[in-house]
């Protein structure tokens, strides 16, 4: 059939193709005709009435200028000449008399002056009297000589029989039809036509052209327009001459073609037909038995060959796919064998069972007498471990620890495919163990990942290897296979690691403690045990953090994380859930009294291990922990909640001093509230404008007076009133909050002092402190410098007070930065000098102008040595490299006094004012009698 409908289709697309370029043809031939007959017939009639014009001249021109109608009247031989074109004639003197001397032209309708001024410019009018069915009057206008003072006008009515013509001669098969300028029809050569709507519609948009279709009686004609332009000789626009044929008459030709086309073509293919036929049923029998073999493999029956006795090429062809189907059948077993372990393979997620199943399963891909498997460490090419099976049956597998050398390795990465090893002498190491069992010959093949050795499946023979090579590649396929799955197992390992372990500190993350949680709270709900929780989160890492790197503080986080993981039995669980956050889960107490004895011990051994010094980047960093601790089931049910609860005790060990381990009470749980909902209000109290500015007044001490003030900000709580900054300023470091309000703070300490200088009070310096995080940010210049210039304060009347901390992190960028400050004009001063590092070296680098001395030493200088000589050895040093001195929290006369016989620079304290808010300290300023204190 499809070799019929195969040599039919060139067939039939000739025809259609030959059809349509000679329907194409005959239609071009027929319009080109129905142009070509309207042109002739248009032509005909301009012709006849060029003639006609020229005959009305001869006429008008001969006639007796001075009697004209006696010279019509008498002359007989003159009126059969003129009586040739025109049916009537008549002359119309000045006079308006009329002589009708080839029959009463009737009425005529009157020129207008136009035409009559035409007339008489010696041309000629063609008219037109349009009457219905045909009967329309067509007249020709002449005037006789102009130039004589008794003007006549000769008018003379067409013969239509001579103007159109005879009828008869025409084509009986095209209608001919001549319109007037109006569109009136003035003639068609069938009398029974009358023009339609749409005819006469398509008339008055038609050109030379243009072909359109329009019915007629329920008939479609085909009609071409040909303008037949008057003016220039009879001063009427056009005619338009119309000629149109019917569809049937048009395409007759090509049906006559086609009736006979489509006979030849018929035969033709029933001929081709009755071949294909005859030829299909000469080879249909051996095509039919190939097909029942086909069949019959498609099936996987097999043991069916086909039976083809032609002698021809259809015998050969059977005998190939017999051969084929014995191949295909042995291909089929191996493939089915070879998914089914594919499958094992690749839905196994462990190294070890996939090694399992290559052991156990590699005999129904390739025969051999004994099987080992050798995989490579990815971390050390020269490690690795061989899983040994003495036969195919045996379940048991050993196992051995080994060290391939990097020449044996290298024979490997030359050999990617397959190694044929039959020497025993020099035997890798990774075939001793089959060479143990009395193995002869080796065939070695190794299982590349990305160009690495991976692994090596190993067979031994007890005599010389003769496996057949298609066997051998089956097994490297197969070899491929366990390379993929062995990708896939170790990318799932890694996935397993990096979604359950801390990449940083190597310990179980947040997802996995949970998992593990998890279930030892549902082994303490059966087995009726407690759980005991240790949130532990470091004091003062951030300190560290911030003075020292993120770098250090990562070094510091792996130091303790190790130290935790000495401090616990194997069964306990260690978390770093994130930051300086460790979280111990500790399982199988019996009762509450065994679960408070030995979580006591580990927190204390904990807290005692942290306490020792750690050396980071060769820096002694001291870093204690504050421990909350709760229990399953007493302080909660579920994971969440036993976490809540141990964050809320070691909340309450770090406010009570750090450095200490609690227990959780349900007091905690509504102070940790309350610490939540102080963090949520402080994120939006600066776009609320709760913030406000205090001042502290610092005081000369040899005069006692204000000679500058320090910034401090105040948190106005809508609810709580004033908040402690104690309370909220830590709050901010750990939120990231500070580094917005630091912003503020410069930006309204700058505003409020260039009020004061404004006002005319005294031009007073004022210090805004930095934090560490805030000294660190890379617009803190901009940010400077634009608070300066929006309130147009000058740079030496602010004064930046920085940490020793925030400096240490990046000593070189700390120097450019105060080099930057101090080229601008402004006053920096180094806060709660003595608490931190206090390195001589560092310290004379630093453009800096002033030291302030930190209140711990301040506050007993009056009573303890040690202090004083502190203070005093400061004061020396920063006089010695011409540094101001400021001391702080000073709240006694006795200090202040003291702090005068040290010829200490700055006092700041309670002693003189506490902060108060701007309005207060602008009455100080107006008031300078109070600026004094009593010596």
């Amino acid at each position: 059939m499809l070799f019929i409908i195969s040599s039919l289709i060139p067939i039939m697309l000739l025809t259609f193709l030959a059809f349509r370029q000679v329907n194409n043809l005959i239609s071009t031939q027929q319009h080109a005709q129905l142009k070509q007959t309207n042109k002739q017939y248009g032509m005909t009639v301009f012709e006849r009435l060029l003639l006609l014009k020229t005959q009305i001249a001869w006429i008008a021109q001969n006639l007796n200028q001075e009697d004209p109608s006696a010279h019509l009247t008498e002359n007989h031989q003159f009126n059969s000449m003129v009586s040739q074109g025109f049916k009537k004639i008549r002359l119309i003197d000045n006079t308006n008399q009329s002589t009708f001397p080839l029959g009463n032209t009737g009425k005529i309708a009157t020129l207008i002056q136009k035409e009559q001024s035409y007339l008489k410019a010696g041309n000629s009018i063609l008219t037109s009297d349009y009457q219905p069915h045909f009967s329309s009057r067509i007249f020709l206008f002449r005037m006789l000589n102009p130039r004589y003072s008794k003007q006549a006008i000769l008018i003379g009515e067409i013969d239509q029989s001579y103007l159109w013509g005879d009828t008869d001669s025409l084509d009986q098969e095209t209608q001919l039809c001549v319109f007037d300028e109006f569109n009136k029809a003035l003639f068609c050569s069938h009398q029974e036509y009358e023009p339609s709507p749409e005819e006469l519609i398509k008339l008055k948009t038609s050109s030379s052209e243009q072909f359109a279709w329009y019915k007629h009686n329920n008939e479609e004609f085909l009609v071409n327009y040909w303008p037949l332009f008057l003016e220039p000789n009879f001063f009427v626009p056009k005619w338009t001459i119309a000629s149109s044929q019917s569809k049937t008459s048009i395409f007759s030709p090509i049906i006559d073609f086609r009736n006979i086309f489509l006979f030849v073509i018929m035969l033709t293919l029933a001929t081709v037909a009755l071949l294909s036929v005859y030829q299909i049923r000469r080879n249909l029998i051996p095509l039919e038995k190939l097909m029942e073999g086909v069949h019959h493999i498609t099936n996987k029956k097999f043991n069916k060959p086909i039976e083809v006795n032609s002698g021809d090429e259809f015998e050969e062809l059977a005998a190939s796919v017999n051969n084929m189907a014995i191949q295909i059948d042995k291909q089929f077993h191996t493939l089915s064998t070879m998914a089914d372990i594919d499958q094992l393979i690749l839905s196994t997620l462990k190294i070890e069972d996939i090694i399992k199943i290559v052991l156990s399963r590699m005999h129904e891909i390739i025969s051999y007498d004994h099987i080992s498997m050798t995989v490579v460490d990815r971390n050390d090419n020269e490690s690795c471990r061989t899983y040994t099976q003495s036969k195919p049956l045996r379940e048991q597998i050993t196992t051995e620890m080994l060290k391939i050398t990097s020449s044996e390795y290298q024979i490997l990465l030359e050999n990617q495919k397959y190694l044929i090893v039959t020497n025993q002498k020099n035997l890798p190491c990774y075939l001793l163990s089959l060479l143990k069992l009395g193995a002869f010959s080796f065939l070695v093949l190794p299982v590349m990942l990305k160009e690495k050795v991976s692994a090596m499946i190993c067979l031994g023979y007890r005599s010389l290897f003769t496996v057949k090579e298609e066997d051998v590649l089956l097994a490297c396929d197969f070899t491929n296979r366990v390379a993929v799955a062995l990708s896939n197992a170790r990318w799932e390992e890694q996935l397993y690691y990096m979604a359950h372990y801390d990449a940083l500190s190597g310990l179980p993350n947040r997802l996995l403690l949970k998992d593990r949680l998890q279930q030892a709270l549902a082994r303490a709900e059966r087995q009726k045990t407690i759980v005991a929780i240790l949130f532990i989160d470091l004091d003062r890492f951030k300190y560290v953090n911030d003075s020292l790197g993120h770098i250090a503080g990562d070094l510091l986080l792996c130091e303790v994380a190790q130290r935790l993981s000495r401090n616990l039995r194997s069964e306990d669980t260690i978390s770093r859930i994130g930051g300086d956050e460790f979280v111990i889960v500790i399982s199988y107490f019996e009762n509450s009294k065994e679960s408070f004895s030995i979580t006591t011990a580990i927190a204390k051994k904990i807290m005692a291990d942290l306490s020792i010094p750690f050396n980071i980047n060769d820096h002694e960093v001291y870093s204690t922990a504050s421990i909350g601790i709760a229990c399953y089931p007493t302080d909660g049910q579920t994971i969440n909640e036993l976490l809540k609860n141990a964050d809320s005790a070691m909340y309450h060990a770090k406010s009570i001093g750090k450095n200490n381990y609690q227990f959780y009470s349900k007091a905690l749980n509504a102070a940790a509230f309350e610490s939540l909902d102080l963090e949520n209000r402080l994120r939006h109290a600066l776009e609320r404008h709760e913030f406000e500015l205090y001042y502290q007044p610092k005081i000369e001490v040899k005069s006692r007076k204000i000679c500058g003030a320090e910034a401090l900000l105040r948190w106005n709580h809508p609810k709580k009133g004033q908040v402690s900054p104690a309370q909220f300023i830590p709050l901010c470091e750990e939120i990231g909050l500070i580094v917005s309000i630091g912003e503020w703070i410069i930006h309204t300490a700058c505003m409020q002092a260039k009020s004061w200088q404004d006002q005319g009070l005294p031009a007073l310096r004022i210090a805004v402190n930095l934090s560490p995080l805030q000294f660190r940010q890379p617009d803190l210049i901009k940010q400077i410098r634009s608070a300066l210039d929006t309130t147009e304060l000058s740079p030496n009347k602010l004064e930046l007070e920085i940490t020793e901390s925030a400096t240490m992190e990046d000593i070189d960028k700390a120097i450019a930065t105060l080099g930057t400050f101090n080229n601008m004009g402004l006053h920096l001063s180094i806060d709660d000098f003595g608490t931190g590092y206090s390195s001589l070296n560092y310290l004379k680098r630093f453009p800096i102008h002033t030291l302030k001395i930190d209140q711990s030493f301040i506050r007993n200088i009056d009573t303890s040595f040690e202090d004083a000589a502190i203070v005093k050895s400061i004061i020396t040093l920063a006089h010695s490299l011409r540094l101001n001195v400021v001391a702080e929290g000073v709240e006694t006369k006795e200090q202040v006094d003291y702090l005068d016989s040290l010829d200490c620079d700055e006092a700041q304290g309670y002693l003189f004012s506490p902060p108060v808010s701007a309005h207060e300290f602008t009455k100080m300023l107006n008031s300078p009698t109070i600026f004094c204190v009593e010596r």
